[in-house]
């Protein structure tokens, strides 16, 4: 019966290794998206542009403030693919921006 018990121990030990680094795996990659994908009424990271060569990133994207580490949540979209609501930064700026505008930032959840 000894030797039973042991053999339980060494599995339990074994699982117990395997689920922590599961845990650790996943909580250091982070899912990167679009922000056009990204769901609403949750809280996210901009965490840099898409190196879409076949088209220029609008300039007002930066110029609204969308810059990188900018912290961010989708409010809503207008129906029919219509334009984002976007809340971010420190003072709660709110901004509308096309589909298209949308896809050129990349983000990831908090």
């Amino acid at each position: 019966m000894m030797k039973i018990y042991k053999n339980h121990f060494r599995y339990f030990d074994l699982f117990q290794i395997n689920l922590s680094l599961q845990v650790k795996s996943k909580l250091e990659t982070k899912i990167k998206s679009k922000l056009c994908n990204y769901p609403h009424r949750k809280k996210g990271k901009i965490t840099g542009y898409t190196d879409d060569h076949e088209q220029e990133m609008p300039g007002k994207i930066i110029e609204m403030g969308l810059i990188p580490d900018t912290v961010f949540e989708v409010l809503y979209q207008a129906p029919f693919g219509g334009p984002l609501y976007i809340e971010f930064g420190v003072e709660k700026s709110r901004v509308a921006l096309r589909e298209e505008e949308a896809r050129y930032i990349l983000v990831e959840a908090l």
